[in-house]
């Protein structure tokens, strides 16, 4: 988006097209800064509520900051979620809060290289927010363990949730860059499964692969 603002302004100007309109409209839309909510039915009961913050600069990109709350009926109170982040990207239009056992589970986007998990117990309205990025998968020690040659403050370094089961094995995806590379963008990349522990609602790393 920013680059073809970018080159039709230099196209503009370069063909001495003076259409301060044209010029103006591009500028507005390259600098979207709203606010709106929309709501989600969901497949459990109840409905998400999405407070959405969009804004599209040249230097920060376009960002989606929503902020979630969960209403399990028409007459009931909303309980607050928490927050996440979409990068370059709109929200999906569709996000879904899942019971296992006894817990709520929702999984949305933290940012353009990680994502967020929130896991609540269905009696209690207090969501317990868990950070699934480079950062966090590098500090643990099943991680340490491995002793893999990997860079998690780099660009290309990227973790996403791809699933979440029934029985709370959440599966996430890890492409990371791999450490003091030299004139090359060789990467590498792990299949990680965490596990939902259903007494507590604690999520725990337990499996690292190649697959």
């Amino acid at each position: 988006m920013k680059l073809i603002i970018v080159f039709t302004l230099f196209i503009l100007l370069m063909t001495g097209c003076s259409c301060e309109k044209i010029i103006q409209d591009f500028i507005e839309d390259a600098l979207t800064n709203e606010t709106y909510q929309d709501t989600i039915k969901q497949d459990i009961g109840g409905f998400l509520i999405r407070k959405i913050h969009h804004w599209d600069e040249f230097t920060a990109g376009s960002r989606y900051n929503i902020e979630y709350f969960y209403k399990k009926n028409d007459l009931d109170t909303s309980f607050r979620i928490g927050y996440g982040t979409y990068y370059s990207q709109k929200p999906p239009e569709i996000e879904k809060i899942i019971k296992i056992a006894n817990w709520l589970v929702f999984k949305t986007s933290g940012d353009r290289n990680m994502d967020f998990l929130f896991i609540c117990n269905d009696t209690l309205n207090i969501w317990n927010k868990y950070e699934i990025s480079p950062d966090s998968i590098e500090e643990t020690q099943y991680w340490k363990n491995f002793n893999i040659n990997s860079a998690p403050d780099n660009w290309d370094s990227i973790s996403k949730i791809s699933e979440i089961d029934k029985n709370g094995i959440v599966t996430v995806w890890y492409n990371y860059a791999i450490k003091n590379r030299v004139f090359n963008f060789q990467t590498g990349k792990r299949k990680i499964l965490y596990k939902i522990d259903l007494e507590t609602g604690n999520l725990n790393m337990i499996k690292i692969s190649k697959e």
